[in-house]
């Protein structure tokens, strides 16, 4: 899971930043390191039993829909020949992050339609991260019902294509966000927590590894290893302890 392929702006965001470099030398090692790297529409043919599990088998994913996935990111996809996923705020397509100003991080452009339909043509596959990236499991029934399937709708129209994959802002999900979002004619939806995707995973609770600015090279290789959004691996030490204690 990325967001901002890009120099940070101030340190607010730096965690959120992974610059060109990190994010060219990462993708080198996926590839020396024969990952198999899959799209999400193959994650799915493998849940439904039409395709076979890869040996290490990788997706990868940006969260948010800003512009640089497209300007520094898609440049570096193609050189290495590997789908990806866009989860995009479809209200603010062509507009700027809002939903983090107040929380002191930059002002970003975010993909214009234009560049969300030239990621669509390079195969990078759109899903829906909601209208505005509110909290779905804190609104109003209502308002997160309208956020899943209006963000679906909009980004269909435009695109003139099936939108088929939803990532929970800021992983907010809940059993009734988790069932809107199947209802929603989904076929697949990621998480924030971080773990190793099996095929009895729910395929609306797709487990992913948050790979940040200041990992170097050593600690995304163990990231992959371990599946652990943070390394040292504290989390993963953390959810041990509770599962061998009981708490």
């Amino acid at each position: 899971m990325y967001h901002v392929i890009d120099e940070s702006m101030n340190s607010t965001e730096q965690r959120f930043c992974c610059t060109s470099g990190q994010f060219r030398s990462q993708m080198q090692y996926l590839k020396d390191e024969a990952y198999a790297v899959i799209s999400l529409s193959e994650i799915v043919r493998c849940l439904n039993g039409e395709a076979k599990w890869p040996a290490k088998a990788v997706a990868i994913t940006f969260d948010d829909g800003t512009s640089c996935t497209y300007q520094n990111a898609l440049p570096i996809l193609r050189a290495f020949d590997f789908p990806a996923t866009v989860f995009m705020v479809s209200n603010l397509v062509g507009q700027c992050n809002d939903w983090l100003i107040d929380a002191g991080f930059p002002c970003r452009s975010m993909l214009t339609w234009d560049e969300l339909e030239a990621l669509d043509r390079y195969g990078i596959e759109i899903g829906s991260h909601s209208l505005s990236h509110c909290k779905l499991g804190e609104v109003e029934p209502a308002r997160a019902m309208l956020e899943i399937n209006q963000s679906k709708q909009q980004l269909e129209q435009r695109l003139g294509k099936q939108v088929r994959y939803f990532a929970y802002p800021y992983g907010n999900v809940n059993p009734a966000v988790r069932n809107w979002v199947a209802e929603a004619g989904y076929q697949l939806a990621c998480s924030t927590r971080a773990g190793k995707n099996r095929l009895d995973v729910d395929p609306y609770l797709l487990r992913r590894v948050e790979i940040h600015g200041q990992d170097s090279l050593w600690q995304f290789r163990m990231k992959l290893r371990l599946a652990t959004k943070d390394m040292p691996p504290y989390s993963l030490i953390k959810n041990m302890g509770r599962r061998i204690w009981g708490e």
